[in-house]
């Protein structure tokens, strides 16, 4: 099972009591979720790098580099060997290899299990979860929150999901996703920015810009 997790956008006191997360969420968690969802509910747009580290369960790993623009719900993801545009309406997804191209609805898009930072502010709001704060520490000199997610239901297909937040300039620089299967998928954000304009033609494949591509017409009418 092959996941693209998108970095889109939205989502420093330690207790030792909460060194494994309990029946209840952290308070102190909930705190820097709400000052996060505050800071990324903001942003008008976003576009990062990220690195994206899958970890697949008898499998070497394999990292992919690639950048993610999104405005409102429109989003362009790149990655090595697939690009998918998202204008609202229709997605695009574009298998370089093969030199074909899907189009879909958008409602019916097969990537709906995208995980983007603000999927995680609704996993911290919905209930389904109980949080806590799990480690500060500092890496490649930046000052990070981690806070771990586990879910209630015990059929859930993940184990576990985990968010390291800049607790300086108050960012997600990461997210961890631990699955059942033993699977892990990791994605680091780099070069952030936000609130930027962009012409809503580069949220849609340009046919004529990539000729011999085969379209696949995948629409429900």
């Amino acid at each position: 099972m092959k996941k693209y997790i998108t970095l889109l956008f939205s989502i420093g006191l330690i207790m030792s009591s909460y060194a494994q997360i309990g029946e209840a969420s952290d308070p102190l968690a909930t705190k820097v979720l709400e000052k996060l969802k505050k800071k990324y509910d903001s942003f008008i747009s976003l576009e990062a790098d990220f690195t994206l580290e899958m970890k697949l369960s008898g499998q070497d790993t394999e990292t992919q580099n690639g950048k993610i623009i999104q405005d409102g719900e429109m989003y362009l993801l790149s990655l090595a060997d697939q690009v998918i545009y998202n204008n609202g309406t229709y997605v695009w997804i574009h298998l370089k290899s093969n030199k074909e191209v899907q189009l879909s609805d958008a409602d019916f898009e097969e990537e709906s299990e995208i995980i983007s930072p603000k999927d995680m502010l609704r996993i911290y709001e919905s209930n389904e979860y109980i949080y806590a704060i799990t480690d500060v520490k500092t890496e490649n000199g930046e000052k990070l929150t981690e806070i771990e997610f586990k879910p209630l239901d015990r059929d859930s297909e993940y184990i576990k999901m985990r968010i390291s937040i800049n607790r300086k300039d108050n960012i997600m620089k990461k997210i961890a996703i631990f699955v059942r299967d033993g699977s892990k998928y990791t994605v680091s954000l780099e070069n952030i920015e936000s609130n930027k304009t962009y012409d809503e033609k580069i949220f849609a494949f340009d046919k004529a810009a990539h000729p011999g591509v085969h379209v696949e017409d995948l629409r429900i009418d």
